[in-house]
């Protein structure tokens, strides 16, 4: 029971530290982490997949993952980042593939439980704070089809050069 208690510690603590939930007091995170599924991902494992549509997005608590559209790396992403957001708001395809870079500790929200997150029901700040990340990522998004680079944003890690493996 020990170790349960920890990791809940743990997941609580790296939450706090992910933006997105920076603004949520110890009883919003308990709610937001009953909410996920922590999970192990081996280097190498597709997170999602360019053209596909989006069922869950993840918060990497560890570990390194590479984000390429076509044969292009568009960049990385790493602790605290969150993968696939847009897919989930805009009920579009992913416009990337993401991929493991290294093994990745990481927690995985279905679309259900992500529409309870965007409800603003579990947590106030939550629902603003998804529509900030969501604007960036689109401004990104345009950014790549326009060939530019994109704006650099403070709330969300992105390493736009590759990153050592292994």
């Amino acid at each position: 029971m020990a170790t349960m208690r920890s990791a809940q510690r743990s997941h609580l603590e790296e939450l706090r530290r992910t933006w997105l939930f920076s603004a949520c007091s110890t009883k919003e995170l308990r709610a937001v982490a009953s909410l996920c599924t922590p999970i192990d991902v081996r280097a190498g494992r597709v997170l999602i997949r360019e053209g596909d549509l989006g069922g869950e997005c993840f918060i990497v608590l560890s570990g390194q993952a590479v984000v390429e559209r076509g044969e292009a790396v568009l960049g990385h992403d790493v602790q605290h980042s969150i993968i696939g957001l847009l897919a989930m708001i805009d009920d579009e395809p992913h416009t990337a593939t993401v991929t493991a870079a290294t093994d990745m500790y990481l927690l995985v929200f279905t679309r259900r439980e992500f529409a309870a997150l965007r409800s603003g029901d579990v947590a106030w700040s939550i629902e603003h704070r998804i529509e900030v990340i969501a604007g960036e990522q689109r401004d990104r998004r345009a950014a790549a089809a326009r060939n530019e680079a994109p704006r650099v944003y403070m709330n969300r890690p992105v390493v736009d050069v590759p990153l050592p493996v292994g």
